[in-house]
């Protein structure tokens, strides 16, 4: 079974996928989401993939042993449709990080408003970056791994449609008098999601005792 995609922006997320592990008497084949190097195989709305498949052992050139289609995603199937068939999904906007002292820890509380939206639910998703001290490397673009990825667990905020304020409490302790690096996007009830927006903030600054009476529970 030989599975390959015809558009060059389709053949992107889908490299091509090859299997001769198909059993005489299978019926069907689900194709993994994975090649085995690991590179992801994506199969998009709108894009049209061949589908080749031959005997083993195969008298090559001979119709009999071998069968081919050419076949087009749907732009909607069961429900879910193509994001570049839909509106744009909007950014947050006004992101605004604050820290603040709980018990001995620093934490830091986002905020953020968003357009009202009829007919989709929305969720956030948090990516945090710290800064990186690379023991004085030096690098050609002095911005160069100034960050990296922090060990903070998945976060998501669940939103329903309509909703334009909203706040969370990042699930990590933070260092103090440190630089950070705050991701935040958007996704809807239809997997399409936002771009990014990137807020770094600082942990000097730390909340007041009547600034915490704002903060979410």
């Amino acid at each position: 079974l030989r599975v390959t995609a015809v558009e060059d922006w389709c053949e992107r997320d889908f490299p091509g996928y090859y299997t001769y592990e198909i059993r005489p008497m299978e019926r069907s084949h689900i194709i993994p989401a994975m090649t085995t190097n690991s590179e992801p195989l994506e199969i998009q709305h709108d894009c049209t993939y061949l589908v080749h498949m031959h005997s083993m052992p195969y008298p090559y050139g001979d119709p009999n042993f071998a069968t081919g289609i050419k076949y087009m995603v749907p732009t909607c199937i069961e429900g879910y449709c193509s994001c570049e068939s839909q509106n744009v999904v909007p950014a947050a906007e006004n992101v605004s990080v604050r820290t603040y002292q709980k018990g001995g820890t620093i934490k830091a509380v986002v905020s953020w408003t968003y357009p009202a939206i009829s007919g989709h639910t929305h969720q956030f998703r948090f990516d945090l970056s710290e800064r990186f001290y690379h023991n004085h490397l030096n690098f050609a673009n002095p911005n160069a791994f100034k960050y990296r990825i922090a060990d903070m667990p998945s976060h998501v905020v669940y939103a329903e449609e309509n909703v334009t304020s909203l706040s969370t409490v990042l699930p990590i302790d933070l260092v103090p008098n440190e630089e950070y690096r705050l991701t935040i996007f958007a996704m809807n009830d239809q997997l399409c999601h936002s771009d990014d927006v990137i807020v770094p903030f600082f942990t000097g600054l730390i909340l007041t005792e009547d600034d915490m009476a704002t903060l979410p529970a």
